[in-house]
C-alpha cells in the first residue's frame, strides 16, 4: 500500500520516511517506532510514535489526500454510516383477545443499525469537538492521528452536518409494529 510515498519524501528524514511507510503499512505507530526508532520499550515507541505523527501530520494527510481519503470522502463516510441498517428476522404475531397466539410469515426485514449509527455519529462528534473522549489506563497505548483543516472548512463541515442531524433526527420516528396496526 506505501510503496509510493514521494509526496512524503521532500524535507524527511530517512528514519521519518521508514516511520510514515511501517505506519501506513500496519496502521500501528507503535509497532513502526519499534522497528525504526532506537528502543525496545513500548511506552516510549508510542510517545516517539505520537510526536512523529504530530510533527509529520502535513505529510501523513497529503498522502491520505494522494490515496483518495479526502475530507470530503470521510465527510461522505459519516453520512453513509449514520444511515446504517441491517437485516434481521421478522415474525407477524397473530392475536385473539389481546394475547399473541402465533407468529406467522418469517422472513427478513431492514432496520435501523443503532450500535453502528451512534458509532459513526460518536466519531462526528469528536472531529467537531462536541466531545472530549475519556481515557482509560487500557487506551493510553493507542495511536489516534488527527489533522486539522483551515476555520472556513471546519464551519462548511459544521454547517452541512448540523443541517443533517437536524434532517436525520426529524425523519426518524418509531413505526407501528405489525401487531399494532392489526389491533
Amino acid at each position: 500500500m506505501a510503496k509510493d510515498l514521494s509526496l512524503l519524501e521532500p524535507g524527511l528524514t530517512l528514519k521519518q520516511r521508514k516511520f510514515l511507510k511501517l505506519y501506513f503499512e500496519t496502521g500501528n505507530g507503535t509497532q513502526a517506532a519499534l522497528a525504526v526508532y532506537n528502543t525496545n520499550d513500548r511506552g516510549s515507541a508510542s510517545v516517539i510514535a505520537s510526536e512523529t505523527l504530530a510533527k509529520l501530520k502535513n505529510h501523513v494527510r497529503a498522502y491520505m489526500e494522494s490515496k483518495g481519503l479526502s475530507l470530503g470522502f470521510l465527510v461522505d463516510k459519516i453520512i453513509q454510516g449514520t444511515e446504517a441498517t441491517k437485516t434481521t428476522n421478522a415474525a407477524i404475531l397473530v392475536q385473539k383477545n389481546g394475547k399473541a397466539v402465533k407468529a406467522e410469515e418469517q422472513g427478513l426485514i431492514e432496520v435501523p443499525d443503532y450500535s453502528v449509527r451512534h458509532k459513526y455519529l460518536e466519531t462526528a462528534a469528536k472531529w467537531l469537538g462536541l466531545e472530549q473522549p475519556t481515557v482509560t489506563m487500557q487506551q493510553t497505548n493507542q495511536q489516534y492521528t488527527y489533522f486539522s483543516v483551515d476555520k472556513k472548512t471546519k464551519d462548511d463541515f459544521n454547517e452541512k452536518f448540523s443541517r443533517y442531524l437536524k434532517d436525520f433526527y426529524s425523519k426518524e420516528s418509531p413505526e407501528e409494529s405489525p401487531a399494532d396496526q392489526q389491533g
